[in-house]
């Protein structure tokens, strides 16, 4: 099952030194969530800030198309909040034998927020289309398919108290099957150095955790900014 992701990471030094392209690092910030965003009046869920970085390179494979391969390093997650007002029971005792609905039970409640994220280390192959331009700028599209390696969940407590949990969900696929596409320009300072960003949608196509359970497909919404080192041999 690993060697798909091994293939993918040792495809640059298998192409390097016999075609045109660059090698590039980057970074990308934004938001993740799942697909079915739970809403009620005691919990919900929703998106919370992600980031990523990661490596890799190009490959000139046709007129204008190249093939990117690379490794990143990812997280997606979600923002859960617990309203515990609405656990209390709707009166409470009035000291006198009775209950009265407007006396509160004198206990701390409120909201109780939990940031969690689940780590994956992503091998990464695409195709990218770069428009034909007469200026340092040049737009592109670029889209692909990602298989990631689950590493582990960190839950992290963001009401009070700062209380940070790491563990391995056992119910979690090891692998995972995710989509990618994204649409961006480069900016080329000269032959041998340049820049890009783009808006980038990646999302799970299966669910990460077992089938039994409820399914779980996050997504994730980043802008990627990187840096290309181009190498032309002949």
């Amino acid at each position: 099952m690993r060697f798909p992701l091994l293939l993918t990471l040792l495809f640059p030094l298998c192409l390097a030194g016999q075609c045109y392209g660059s090698f590039e690092v980057f970074t990308g910030g934004g938001i993740s969530g799942t697909q079915q965003e739970l809403t009620s009046a005691a919990f919900s869920s929703g998106p919370t800030p992600v980031f990523r970085f990661g490596f890799g390179a190009s490959f000139l494979v046709g007129h204008r198309l190249l093939l990117r391969t690379g490794l990143q390093f990812n997280q997606y997650g979600e923002m859960a909040t617990l309203n515990t007002q609405a656990l209390l029971w709707g009166t409470q005792h009035d000291g006198d034998g009775g209950f009265n609905g407007d006396v509160t039970s004198g206990e701390d409640f409120g909201e109780i927020k939990t940031d969690i994220r689940h780590l994956y280390a992503e091998g990464m192959l695409a195709l990218r289309y770069e428009f034909e331009t007469y200026s340092p700028w040049r737009p592109f599209v670029e889209g692909g398919f990602i298989l990631g390696k689950y590493g582990s969940t960190i839950s992290r407590d963001k009401s009070g108290t700062v209380a940070t949990i790491t563990r391995k969900e056992s119910s979690f696929r090891s692998l995972a099957p995710i989509g990618r596409f994204g649409a961006g320009v480069n900016y080329n300072f000269n032959r041998h150095v340049g820049v890009y960003g783009q808006p980038v949608l990646q999302y799970h196509l299966m669910s990460i955790n077992d089938p039994n359970l409820s399914r779980m497909q996050p997504w994730q919404l980043t802008l990627e900014l990187g840096v290309r080192v181009f190498m032309d041999p002949r």
